[in-house]
């Protein structure tokens, strides 16, 4: 399901970067702003979203899965039998969710009240 929803959020970027890009010269620089800040704003909350969920399924589950496959080779920290990993990595995606959370708030904020 997941893998469904990112692929789907890829296709629907990538058709706003080439709609924007090819109506670039007939935009007013207005219309570009609100424009390119309204992608930056979706592509934030959607990470944030992303985040928010797997943190909750994550405490749910009692297991989180290592960021990248550089980092962590993809390895499954339990919270019972390595909880210092697992907490570290819950701090990683919680960054995220407040940074990709407050770039979106302020990009909105900028966008639609001035």
């Amino acid at each position: 399901m997941i893998r469904v929803l990112f692929w789907i959020l890829v296709a629907v970027g990538l058709g706003a970067f080439f709609f924007g890009a090819s109506h670039q010269k007939t935009m007013t620089p207005e219309e570009a702003r609100r424009f390119w800040g309204s992608v930056v704003t979706l592509v934030g909350l959607s990470v944030a979203f992303l985040c928010t969920f797997y943190l909750l399924w994550s405490l749910k589950s009692r297991v989180i899965v290592g960021p990248g496959a550089v980092w962590a080779r993809g390895r499954v920290f339990g919270r019972d039998s390595q909880p210092g990993w697992y907490w570290s990595v819950f701090a990683i995606y919680a960054a995220l969710l407040l940074c990709y959370g407050f770039m979106a708030y302020k990009t909105c904020r900028e966008i639609f009240v001035g």
